[in-house]
């Protein structure tokens, strides 16, 4: 899959999952299917990723780091394009048209600030994400969004899942 030219994230009731769609810029389309389990376990390292990027040297202040993060993400919403139709012209779609369902994320950080966000399910089918910090923003940007719809008590904040923080230092799986 070359480059990353749209993702979207929509609640599903029926299922009550979230679906994530990516489109490529060579027109494939992957799609993935997140629990709310999942989303939890997803959320604090992803938020304090987020929050080390924008905090640099200034991450152990804590209301600083929450500061910057929180400006960033208004930054995110001010530039992305939340209004455009997401196309829906793929000419692939490398996991199915039902998508995958998720059964672990790991993240890595990568010399430079990119991150690779692995999707997996318990089959071994998974795909690799990498995401620039822009791009990363853009997807918690879409994820608090569709956290607002699902209506699943889950935060969307720094300052709320810093209660939930799991410990980034170790390679980070969820199962």
């Amino acid at each position: 899959m070359s480059g990353i030219e749209q993702m979207q994230l929509k609640f599903d009731p029926q299922q009550d999952r979230l679906l994530l769609r990516v489109n490529s810029l060579d027109k494939q389309q992957l799609r993935f299917w997140l629990t709310r389990r999942i989303v939890k376990r997803l959320l604090p390292p992803l938020i304090d990723l987020l929050q080390k990027s924008v905090a640099g040297d200034r991450s152990g202040d804590a209301k600083t780091a929450a500061a910057l993060f929180e400006f960033e993400q208004q930054t995110v919403r001010d530039h992305v394009d939340f209004v455009s139709e997401f196309d829906d012209d793929a000419t692939s779609l490398p996991l199915g048209e039902d998508g995958l369902l998720i059964e672990t994320v790991s993240l890595t950080t990568h010399e430079g600030g990119d991150v690779s966000v692995k999707l997996a399910n318990n089959s071994n089918t998974s795909a690799t994400l990498r995401l620039n910090e822009k791009l990363l923003h853009s997807l918690f940007a879409i994820l608090r969004q569709a956290l607002a719809v699902a209506d699943w008590d889950l935060p969307s904040t720094a300052a709320s899942a810093s209660s939930m923080a799991i410990d980034i230092h170790k390679p980070s799986v969820i199962h």
